[in-house]
């Protein structure tokens, strides 16, 4: 690991550690290109979606799409990987994990 990444990793666990959920949001599981403004933004993959949704949130696929206001087919669609989730869903649910907004 890099010290630009084991620094990010520090700052990222404190964030994670004053939110209001019990397990820490494990650094290695989201890549640091999720977390930018948009114009910088890389969707999440299925598997980081899927992490941030079970080990974090404690939310199913069914109770995101009721939470965002979509279908379940949508959410479906964004953990397999076969589409992106929007970048304002994805805010949502930092915001959700205890995150500072990350489109500033």
């Amino acid at each position: 690991m890099t010290t630009a990444a084991a620094q990010w990793c520090g700052r990222l666990w404190r964030l994670a550690m004053g939110n209001k959920y019990t397990v820490p949001l494990n650094v290695g599981a989201i890549r640091e290109s999720c977390f930018r403004p948009a114009d910088k933004w890389t969707p999440p993959t299925g598997d980081e979606l899927r992490y941030l949704l079970e080990n974090v949130l404690n939310l199913s696929q069914e109770g995101l799409a009721r939470h965002v206001g979509v279908n379940g087919r949508t959410v479906r669609r964004w953990v397999n990987g076969e589409s992106d989730i929007a970048y304002s869903v994805w805010c949502v649910l930092c915001i959700d994990a205890g995150l500072p907004p990350i489109w500033k």
